[in-house]
């Protein structure tokens, strides 16, 4: 494992994201190499200072209050009571079950006007793995991939091989194109999701570096035009066209993913 691996997946490798394999590996890497343990600490001190700089919110006392009362009042014991043919409920598990209810009742109306209530940043933070911002969620897939064989499901450098391969698994067509005069050498593809949707990922090469072409439908129905970012030190271009969105990731220098987005998007 090199520096300049371990650097561009040392964010992913801290937050849990990477297969045991190559999180191992970088932590063996970490363990031997003084600049990328001195890199660890400063990512875990600044993830420290945000934590402990992050707005936190408290239930109202009255709502606290009122969950405390509703589980203790669940919690207590069962009156002896004579047998019954009644396949109903008895009252304390009917008090049970209403108990229950009313705290879950509470719970998600307490979350929904929290979150109703917070900024666009905080409901970032509040949001689960799979609400990531797409850019993080890209980059994290991309990252998984790399592990064998997860990169590839279908292998083949033939367009007319992969795209009858996705039939009956998607309800899109992606874009599958021969770059091979452009320098990237066509590997295969697979199965992805982004953002609970269906996608697929076309995976190129050039110069051993995969490039992990995302598409998934654009339910915008906008186009637009091709943005070029780094994310976590890697490389991507993402832009929408025909009802679909396109995020090329790699490892690659800027130029050469810009060289494979445009590749991508001249006309045939």
């Amino acid at each position: 494992m090199s520096c300049i691996r371990t650097q561009q997946m040392m964010d992913a490798w801290l937050d849990g994201e990477l297969d045991p394999s190559t999180g191992e590996e970088i932590s063996h890497h970490v363990g031997q190499c003084a600049d990328c343990a001195a890199l660890k600490a400063r990512r875990e001190q600044l993830r420290a200072t945000l934590q402990a700089a992050a707005p936190r919110y408290a239930a109202p006392p009255a709502l606290r209050s009122a969950v405390l009362n509703q589980l203790q009042a669940a919690q207590q014991p069962p009156v002896a009571r004579p047998l019954t043919t009644s396949r109903g409920p008895s009252w304390w598990q009917a008090t049970a079950m209403a108990a229950a209810t009313s705290i879950v009742t509470a719970l998600v109306t307490w979350g929904t006007l929290g979150k109703l209530s917070a900024p666009s940043g905080e409901q970032v933070a509040l949001a689960d793995q799979d609400r990531r911002p797409v850019r993080e969620q890209l980059v994290a897939r991309h990252v998984a991939s790399l592990s064998a064989p997860s990169l590839i499901e279908v292998p083949s450098s033939d367009s007319h091989v992969i795209k009858p391969w996705f039939q009956g698994k998607i309800d899109f067509a992606p874009v599958v194109r021969d770059l091979s005069a452009q320098g990237f050498t066509l590997l295969g593809a697979r199965m992805e999701r982004v953002s609970g949707q269906r996608a697929v990922a076309v995976v190129y090469k050039i110069r051993e570096h995969p490039i992990n072409l995302f598409v998934w439908p654009d339910i915008s129905g906008r186009d637009s035009g091709a943005e070029l970012a780094t994310v976590r030190g890697f490389s991507m271009g993402s832009w929408a066209a025909g009802g679909l969105n396109f995020a090329a990731v790699s490892d690659v220098d800027a130029h050469d993913l810009e060289r494979f987005v445009m590749a991508l998007q001249a006309p045939r």
